[in-house]
């Protein structure tokens, strides 16, 4: 969402250590979020627009997570995407470099 490529590649990464599913981790890198649920795909949505533009987040966007998350699990979703922006911005600001070997790089 933000461009910054060391970001999502390490974050990719970083899901399928964690137990995610390779093919996920690249869509979700390439923004295309066919491949999930409503629930996943609401939450993958507020986290772009949150990325991208917080102040355009709506009543109406809490209300979509609303229908999917409990009042809780949405905090966490914004407490998520706040710790995430942070290292987005750390990441830029140091000029990070990927590590080599990452495969999520040339995504």
């Amino acid at each position: 969402t933000n461009n910054c490529n060391y970001c999502s590649s390490s974050h990719a990464v970083a899901y399928t250590i964690a137990g995610g599913d390779e093919e996920e981790a690249k869509a979700c890198k390439l923004l295309n979020l066919d491949g999930f649920d409503e629930r996943e795909r609401q939450a993958l949505q507020f986290a772009r627009k949150a990325a991208k533009d917080p102040k355009s987040i709506t009543q109406q966007d809490i209300n979509n997570l609303k229908e999917h998350y409990s009042q809780p699990e949405i905090v966490e979703i914004a407490v998520v995407i706040q710790q995430f922006m942070g290292y987005n911005w750390f990441v830029t600001i140091l000029g990070l470099e990927l590590e080599e070997g990452n495969f999520m790089a040339d995504v």
